[in-house]
């Protein structure tokens, strides 16, 4: 009979290039923002979302890290964060280096009270 040859697979680490890069995040919790942004309503987002983080008192964790600055990283590490994200909207949470969500998300997940989980990985 034929021996029918499976072809080798060459692409095992695809999985990873779609998820992205990975930003160093592992078992944290890192809001990208940007200290340059124009937009008043991204630093009120900003602001909103660290209110509801310190009412959580997801601030007095060890494992959150306060805003982290895109317009501060080099270039490549900016879009490593936009690329993974597969968005540019800041303010944008990352929870253990996964892409949670922007404030929007963030809101309407701790809205239904899912947040919390996420936020207990």
């Amino acid at each position: 009979h034929t021996h029918t040859h499976t072809p080798t697979r060459t692409h095992t680490h695809l999985p990873l290039f779609i998820k992205g890069a990975d930003l160093g995040g592992r078992c944290k919790i890192r809001v990208y923002s940007s200290t340059t942004t124009s937009s008043a309503v991204t630093r009120k987002q900003n602001e909103e979302m660290q209110r509801l983080f310190e009412r959580m008192g997801v601030h007095e964790r060890p494992d959150f890290e306060p805003w982290v600055m895109v317009d501060l990283m080099d270039k490549p590490q900016r879009d490593a964060v936009f690329a993974k994200a597969g968005c540019r909207t800041l303010p944008m949470l990352f929870v253990d280096d996964e892409y949670v969500g922007s404030y929007e998300a963030v809101m309407e997940l701790n809205e239904a009270n899912k947040l919390v989980k996420i936020l207990d990985y």
